[in-house]
This record gives C-alpha cells, structure tokens and sequence, in this order.
C-alpha cells in the first residue's frame, strides 16, 4: 500500500512543504537579515521554529498506519533524548559540585596553614608582652625625664597593642573562614548525593524511553517487513527528506549569512574536517542494500555521544526530529551550499543559531530507528546532493 500511495502522497508532501515553508521565509526574512536587535532576531527565530513545528504537522496530516508507527518512534526517541539532556544537565552540575567542593578543600588546608601561623605569631606577642609586662611600663615612662622620650614610648606601647590586636582579629576571622567553609563543604556534599539520585532516576527514565523505542521499532520493522515495503519506505522517507530540503534551499538561496572571517565555502572543497572521526561504512552515489534507492550521502562510524563538530561557519535552519532521520541539523553555508547531519543523540544548537567551523553541534546516535550508532552525513550544493569524500579530508 505504501508504494501505491508513494506518487500521491509526494504531491500533497510537496504542497504542504512549499506552502509552509513559503510563508516561514516570508514571516521570518521580512525585516532586513540578520538584524543587531536582539529581540527582533529571537522574534524570526521564534517563527522560524513554529513553522518548522507547522510543518512537520501537515506532513503527518498525509500519513496513514506506517507514520504512526514512525510517531511511536519519534515519540519515544524524543524521550530518550530529553533523558540524555537532563543527564547530561545532572553530570555537568555534579562535575561543578565536585569542582567547588575540591576548590573548598584546598582553600581549608590554606586556611588551617594560616591559622596555625597566626597561632605562633599571637604566641609571640603575648611572650613579648609577658616580658614587658615584667618591666613595669608605667615605672619606665615615670622614669623618663625628656618629655618626647616619654611621648615616645607612649606611642610605641600603642602600636605593640593595636598590632597585638589586629594579630589576634585576623586569627578570629580565620577561624571563621574555616568554619564558613566547612559547612559550604557539607551543603556541597548534600547536593552531590541529591544530585546522584536525580540521576538514578533519570538512568530509570530512560532505560523506560529505550524500551518504548525498542518495542515501537519493532513494530513498525513487522509493519515494513516485506522487501517491497522497505523499498516503498525508504523511497517515501528519501521524497519527503528531498521535499524538505529543495524547498528550504529555495527559500534561502538569497538570503545572506553574516560575514566571516574565513574562506568561503566554495574555496575550501577538498579541505574541511570531517564532522566526525570514523570512516565512511558505504560510498556516495552507491545501491543501499537490496534496494534501488541509492546513498545521496555518507554512514559515518562513530561512538555514542561522540561530539558532531560543523564542516564549516553557517546558521542552523532545521534541529528537530524528522521521521527516517532522526534527530536531524541542517546548517545553511551561504552561496546555496548546505550540510546535514542526522541519527543523532542530541542536538546542541537550536534553528536559527550561528555555527563556526570545528564547533560542536550534536553528539553522535542512532535515532530514527537505527540499529546502530553513527552519523549520517550529507552536503549539498544548489540543492543537490554530492560526495562529501571531494570536500571534506
């Protein structure tokens, strides 16, 4: 049924994406590009992201048991992936408690090495005062005949008692540092072990979120599970990606990027980092598996949670979930040259963000139903696929 409606739901895929995206460029581009106004810019960013959202509501409208199951998958992996950012949220906060709480302990053992040096000083002074006190200071200023020599030693005892003194308000206030900072060392303690049970129950979270998405998987694998439907299948969600991606190149062509520092696109083909480490697991332009549906991009090997880093500077103009994709970001370069990333874990900028060349964008995964981890990666140039092996080394 899905190869039968293939055509059918193309066209109507099609309406939808080019009407919405049509009056997003036009909401969103109105006022002059990339304004120094901050609040008009969160504005376009804003509508940017609705009607994303709108979009990706109109395609489901043309959708029947198949998408519903790619539903129950997005759904569940959009689970799995706010699990992985409270996660990740619970670890940076323990990594900071842990930070301070060692910067505490070594600011105590600065503070007991002062304390025990003011002990010896205010042990000093009181020794000196001991002998002094021995020699009677009022018979010595009594003896004295001159009177300077007796405004003199006047002076001289008052400055021994206010540095006596200062001597022992400094140790004071040491040992109220120290006890300052013994009960900050507790109350950091406390967080971490609050913080260890979030994370337990985040882990339980999403060991739940994995066994939705495992069963959800599952169930749309029997759904498609005749070659002639994992044909269909793939070639729908290649029409609807295909879709998506024309019409946003299309919208953006002539919108400008600020300016950067560095080459354009163009002059850097065959000199960019690749996004990821591993190695390239098919060739571009090659037969996916028992298909006829061929690679417009390249399966990268790479570790779960591995950091995804952008080729080269640009905006974000899509970072959400998009049904055989995953979680997909899509960064516009300028002079219509484009870049995709997709099955990732999470996603680290959101639509409308500015990106550098070399900065993490996402981590690595294996969403929208993958069973293994990795990235897949595509450029585009004037809205058509091509190797990424001539443009990245």
């Amino acid at each position: 049924m899905a190869a039968m409606r293939s055509p059918h739901l193309h066209v109507h895929l099609h309406f939808a994406v080019h009407t919405t995206l049509a009056a997003l460029w036009l909401c969103v581009f109105a006022l002059p590009a990339y304004s120094d106004d901050i609040e008009d810019t969160s504005a376009k960013i804003s509508v940017l992201q609705q009607s994303i959202d709108a979009l990706r509501n109109r395609i489901d409208v043309f959708t029947g048991k198949q998408e519903a199951l790619q539903k129950d998958v997005r759904e569940a992996e959009q689970k799995i992936v706010a699990s992985l950012a409270r996660i990740r949220e619970v670890r940076q906060q323990r990594a900071e408690l842990d930070a301070g709480l060692a910067q505490s302990k070594q600011r105590q053992r600065a503070l007991e090495s002062q304390r025990d040096e003011q002990q010896e000083a205010i042990k000093s002074a009181l020794v000196d005062a001991y002998k002094q006190g021995k020699q009677n200071r009022v018979k010595l200023i009594l003896n004295q005949q001159d009177p300077a020599e007796v405004e003199r030693l006047l002076k001289y005892y008052e400055y021994i008692n206010k540095a006596r003194q200062k001597k022992i308000d400094t140790y004071l206030a040491t040992l109220q540092d120290i006890a300052d900072n013994k009960a900050i060392q507790e109350a950091a303690v406390k967080k971490i072990a609050a913080q260890a049970d979030i994370l337990q129950g985040e882990l339980k979270q999403l060991e739940s979120a994995q066994a939705e998405r495992k069963l959800a998987i599952s169930e749309l694998g029997k759904r498609i599970g005749s070659d002639a439907d994992k044909l269909a299948n793939q070639e729908l969600e290649r029409n609807r990606l295909q879709s998506l991606l024309n019409e946003i190149e299309r919208e953006v062509a002539d919108i400008q990027l600020p300016s950067y520092k560095g080459l354009p696109f163009a002059e850097l083909k065959g000199r960019m980092a690749w996004p990821v480490a591993g190695k390239a697991m098919n060739k571009f332009g090659q037969r996916k598996t028992d298909s006829r549906v061929r690679w417009q991009g390249l399966l990268m090997e790479a570790n779960e949670g591995d950091d995804i880093r952008a080729i080269h500077d640009g905006r974000v103009v899509y970072a959400d979930w998009f049904a055989g994709q995953g979680l997909m970001l899509l960064i516009d370069h300028g002079d219509r040259f484009m870049s995709l990333y997709a099955h990732n874990s999470t996603i680290l900028k959101q639509t409308g963000e500015l990106v550098s060349a070399g900065e993490p964008i996402a981590t690595v995964g294996n969403s929208g139903g993958q069973s293994e981890t990795g990235l897949y990666f595509e450029i585009r140039s004037k809205g058509k696929p091509v190797d990424p092996a001539d443009w990245c080394r």
